[in-house]
């Protein structure tokens, strides 16, 4: 049986797109840009459904669900994947020993930054604070967001260790 139209999680989060384009469009141009009502909203509406289509259509390719017997290279690449990083341990010891591989990639790459990459979140966050301190006050935004990236690369780093780990194959591969 199908859902309603906006039982549909796909015609809801497409709400959600436009909605908040919408609401942002609008308090930015009459706030900071000094807009009139009228022409900002006509604008913000067409463009933020124009989004929250195009987003929806997104939502449904990037939400397909895999079927667990599909062989295909794309829907074993995208299991492999998904499981490299989060959710269940595949079972198939070749796609288990590929997601493995793949998580240890990843966690290459981040010990590899693990000296300069925090150090360069935190810079930019100091050099953003006095821009703002001198100009405008929006900077400010910034700030926490690289502080939350330089904290965040730390714990990347061992949540990938744990997978890598988790994704360890029990016994020795033979070739």
């Amino acid at each position: 049986m199908r859902e309603g139209l906006m039982g549909s999680r796909v015609v809801r989060a497409g709400a959600l797109y436009a909605a908040s384009f919408f609401a942002v469009t609008v308090l930015w141009g009459v706030f900071v840009r000094d807009e009139s009502w009228a022409e900002l909203f006509v604008r913000a509406a067409v463009c933020g459904a124009a989004l929250g289509a195009v987003m929806a259509l997104w939502e449904v390719r990037r939400r397909r669900v895999d079927d667990p017997d599909d062989q295909s290279p794309r829907a074993v690449g995208r299991r492999v994947r998904r499981a490299s990083s989060r959710g269940p341990v595949p079972e198939d010891p070749d796609e288990r020993h590929a997601a493995h591989e793949m998580a240890l990639d990843h966690l290459r790459e981040l010990d590899r930054q693990r000296y300069w990459a925090p150090v360069l979140f935190v810079a930019m966050a100091a050099l953003w604070a006095g821009v703002a301190l001198t100009g405008p006050s929006w900077v400010w935004v910034l700030v926490p967001v690289l502080l939350a990236a330089a904290v965040g690369h730390p714990w990347l780093r061992g949540r990938m260790r744990d997978r890598a780990e988790l994704l360890a194959p029990e016994e020795p591969l033979r070739d």
